[in-house]
């Protein structure tokens, strides 16, 4: 897994690559909950695969996000995980969790 990290005014967006599972999913973590921007946007659009860690990961920092102030924006996920996210009801929690926020 890759990450390349762009800065702009209230917003953070990680743009994450290759693969996403548990072997590395703490990696990614760490690097959301270091971010001190209003908005912290994940771009998925470079990902090949992602596991359940990964979607439980992103939940569970989105509530630690949630009660810091800030929003977890989960943008341009691949079909295939889109799906497979679906399934398990991850847009749903985080909508619930951020109505304004935006899953792509």
């Amino acid at each position: 897994m890759e990450v390349q990290r762009e800065q702009l005014d209230s917003r953070t967006i990680l743009r994450v690559s290759g693969e996403l599972d548990f072997s590395n999913v703490d990696d990614l973590q760490e690097q959301i909950e270091t971010q001190h921007t209003r908005t912290v946007e994940v771009d998925l659009s470079g990902l090949a695969f992602m596991d359940s860690s990964g979607m439980g990961m992103l939940l569970n920092v989105a509530r630690k996000l949630a009660s810091r102030g800030q929003v977890l924006s989960v943008t341009n996920i691949p079909v295939e995980i889109r799906e497979s996210m679906a399934l398990v009801g991850f847009f749903h929690i985080l909508g619930d969790l951020f109505p304004e926020s935006r899953a792509e």
